[in-house]
């Protein structure tokens, strides 16, 4: 976290991110989210398979991430 916490962002880079939207999928712990959370982007869906990963994640953010496999059905006709 430390280098992080080193990384500066102007106000300039802030607003560029403001209106950006993104899922967080394998979220593991959350650090994908944490770093784009710091630009000023907001996190819509988050998706980890790991209970011990979801539950740090739930600690770090208050949010506990949807822990199911995602089904995709591809229709050929």
């Amino acid at each position: 976290m430390k280098i992080l916490k080193m990384i500066s962002f102007n106000e300039n880079t802030h607003s560029k991110f403001k209106s950006l939207k993104f899922i967080d999928l394998f979220a593991g712990i959350g650090g994908f989210r944490y770093a784009l959370n710091s630009c000023g982007a907001d996190c819509v869906f988050s998706s980890e398979w790991d209970k011990y990963a979801q539950n740090t994640y739930y600690e770090n953010f208050g949010e506990l991430p949807y822990g199911g496999g995602i089904d995709v059905k591809i229709h050929y006709q």
